[in-house]
């Protein structure tokens, strides 16, 4: 199973991160070898081993003393032949939507090399929304896969509009509008939806 999380130790930062880790500590358990798609501090993808955990980091943002800086992507990401797009959804859209982009331009490569029996990610973010995009307009590896690709689960977290309710309010400008509008996408065209509670 692909386990798809911005938050995977060393950088957890809450729930998703906690669920993404005892997930694939119980698929390890159970003898399966999940892999665990992140982030990191790299210029281009890692492979790491946590136990019987294949860890795949990608780059997304700059750090300095183990902290990401937010303001801009990566600078490698910058110069590569993607850059100016991906910078432009930095600031157009969400800087999540850079982490996706960045998912979707490994996408291939990963389904060749550990060939997934399925594929897991959080509503929160998007971060399959450029891959099932493709998808839905008949292109890209999962719409030539057809029937014989793994399917695709989007795990229900925390929705964006929900946290911005929570915290007093949606966020103004197109950017929170735009990252809500993409949740609320991945989640109509996952395979699967996976819920922890009837409340949400």
């Amino acid at each position: 199973m692909l386990l798809i999380s911005r938050e995977y130790p060393p950088f957890v930062g809450g729930g998703i991160g906690t669920y993404t880790v005892r997930m694939a500590r119980a698929l390890a358990d159970q003898g399966r070898e999940p892999t665990v798609v992140t982030v990191g501090d790299c210029d281009e993808p890692v492979i790491e081993r946590d136990g019987s955990i294949r860890v795949v980091r990608l780059p997304f943002l700059g750090y300095a003393d183990s902290k990401p800086q937010w303001w801009a992507p990566r600078s490698s990401i910058l110069q590569s032949p993607e850059g100016p797009a991906k910078h432009a959804a930095f600031w157009a859209f969400h800087r999540e939507s850079v982490l996706a982009m960045q998912l979707r331009e490994h996408f291939s490569w990963l389904l060749a090399e550990f060939k997934p029996e399925a594929i897991e990610a959080p509503d929160t973010g998007a971060l399959l929304w450029f891959i099932l995009n493709e998808r839905r307009v008949g292109r890209g590896p999962l719409y030539e896969l057809g029937k014989d690709g793994p399917p695709v689960i989007v795990h229900l977290h925390s929705p964006t509009a929900w946290i911005e309710e929570l915290q007093g309010g949606a966020e103004p400008g197109r950017a929170s509008a735009e990252l809500r509008s993409m949740e609320r996408d991945v989640i109509r065209w996952a395979d699967g939806i996976s819920c922890p509670s009837h409340a949400l």
